[in-house]
């Protein structure tokens, strides 16, 4: 990966690698804040 694929001028965030990236990390959290912590519980906010 060279910096020209890191920083490009498309103006289309969706492929941006580091942004793909965040997703990825967003929903494993999202999946292991809902499925392992009780309803109701703060630190599903927080970690989301």
């Amino acid at each position: 990966m060279t910096d020209r694929d890191f920083i490009r001028q498309d103006n289309n965030y969706r492929t941006l690698k580091a942004f793909q990236k965040a997703e990825c990390v967003y929903d494993v959290t999202y999946f292991f804040a809902n499925k392992f912590l009780q309803k109701g519980d703060r630190t599903i906010d927080q970690m989301v």
